[in-house]
């Protein structure tokens, strides 16, 4: 049990490295899956010596090794939180396989919020890859169970269709994509408590934005790190509430 701790580090370190290269190509529209990594101010192809993660940033002084300049420190960044979150989530989780699920939310949801953040996007290949995961979760058991993950999904991406039609495009297709994609994770209550908490989130970031001149009525944010964030809220809250209805949690939760 001693070592469980630092591995489950080390690994979300290393998830952390590729969410930050995954992001890096994904809001450049390059492939993930083919290609070698690349500085991208002087275009040097990358070795292992450089893809260690926060250990290569560290001990190049964050900086690259071929042209000397300055790596962003979103990376070693990105790869201390995952860490951080990876860790926080095996203490929570009553299984191995509750944690494999939780975690495998939690990088996409980080990886989906920096895409969004940098081009204003919300790829298939997160999205859609995500949802594929968690119905392949549900089926083995692992998660809400295959029927709630199905009708999730289904209730996700209706919920943000139907408020794309009645607001001539407040949301886009992207947001309806994510919120099936955690709806397949977290059950149809989860969906819609997500929905709930990245609305109320999202609402007080707008009327802080409008009270400080930072953003007109016309200023348009995007909706993706509100869902993610109402879906971590909600990963936790909405098995509460339900508890308290009377109606019992979730499997999975």
């Amino acid at each position: 049990m001693g070592l469980v701790i630092p591995f489950v580090a080390v690994l979300g370190m290393a998830v952390g490295s590729f969410v930050s290269a995954a992001v890096y190509r994904l809001a450049r529209g390059i492939t993930v899956v083919r290609g070698r990594s690349r500085c991208p101010h002087c275009q040097h192809v990358l070795g292992a010596a450089d893809l260690v993660p926060l250990v290569s940033y560290v001990w190049s002084r964050g900086r690259c090794r071929y042209c000397g300049v300055r790596i962003s420190p979103m990376y070693p960044l990105l790869e201390v939180t995952c860490a951080s979150g990876f860790v926080l989530l095996w203490l929570a989780s009553a299984t191995p396989a509750m944690w494999v699920v939780r975690a495998t939310l939690f990088s996409l949801l980080v990886a989906l919020v920096l895409t969004d953040l940098q081009a204003g996007t919300l790829p298939d290949a997160l999205t859609v890859t995500g949802l594929m995961l968690a119905t392949g979760f549900a089926a083995a058991g692992w998660s809400v169970g295959l029927n709630q993950a199905l009708v999730g999904a289904a209730v996700g991406a209706a919920t943000i269709l139907v408020i794309v039609w009645a607001s001539r495009g407040g949301m886009g297709i992207g947001d309806a994509k994510m919120l099936a994609m955690i709806g397949a994770f977290l059950g149809p209550w989860g969906a819609l408590g997500t929905l709930v908490w990245g609305s109320f989130l999202g609402s007080v970031v707008g009327a802080g934005l409008l009270l400080t001149g930072r953003a007109t009525r016309k200023t348009k944010l995007p909706f993706g790190p509100f869902l993610a964030a109402g879906a971590l809220l909600a990963q936790w809250t909405v098995p509460l509430w339900l508890r308290f209805v009377g109606l019992g949690a979730p499997p999975g939760s």
